[in-house]
Formats: structure tokens, sequence, C-alpha cells
């Protein structure tokens, strides 16, 4: 197993390349899944997606990085991520916004726990 991610690992210039690399297999493949589209986008539309696919690609890299050890496989891996972002981003934001969700409905379930409780009355 290689080292843990580091903030000195991610900027090396060799990391930088792999990931340059990555991103830009995650743009390719992001362009193929357009050609092959029947319906015809936006040029904007398009942009968002590359950019979207590349970024997916570009930290999926890093985080395959340490799970696998073949570089051919992790290439196959980024490009396929990159092939996938909207599916890969609209995951990543369901379950964020379902476990803010969660903290939202525990918080208010303490906050009614509390307003319920009885206040004892004092005696005269």
């Amino acid at each position: 197993m290689t080292a843990a991610l580091t903030f000195e690992t991610v900027t090396a210039d060799e990391a930088m390349k792999q990931g340059i690399i990555a991103a830009a297999l995650g743009g390719s493949a992001m362009v193929a899944r357009q050609l092959l589209s029947t319906d015809r986008p936006s040029l904007g539309y398009l942009v968002r997606s590359g950019v979207a696919a590349m970024v997916t690609a570009y930290f999926v890299n890093f985080a395959a990085k340490d799970y696998v050890q073949s570089e051919n496989l992790r290439v196959c891996i980024c490009g396929i991520a990159g092939f996938a972002s909207p599916e890969i981003l609209n995951y990543g934001l369901k379950f964020l916004e379902a476990k803010m969700k969660g903290q939202v409905k525990e918080a208010q379930g303490k906050l009614s726990k509390a307003s319920k409780s009885p206040k004892k009355k004092k005696r005269k």
C-alpha cells in the first residue's frame, strides 16, 4: 500500500501529472458519451458536463490510488468515472442531502423533547 494522501503528495509534480491525465480521460469519456447521445445538448451543457467529468475523474484518480495498484486499471477507472460523472455526482448530492436532512430531524427532535418536557411549578 502507498502512503496516505497529504497535501504534498497531491500537489507534487508526479501527482499533478497523473491528475491532469485523469481529468483529460474523464473529459474525453464525457465527449464520447455526448457524441453517442441522440439528443443535441447546448454548448453550455457540454462545457458544464465536461468540466464536471474532469473534476470527477481527477478526484477518483486520487481516491483509487490507495486501492488500485495497477496503473492501467486506475486509468480505466478514471475513464469510467468521467463517463458516469452525472450519475456519480447525483448520487453524491443525494447522499449529502439525506445526511443533512437526518441531522436536521435529529436536531428538531431534541428541540421538541426539550420544549415538551414538563416544567415544574413552584409550590407556595
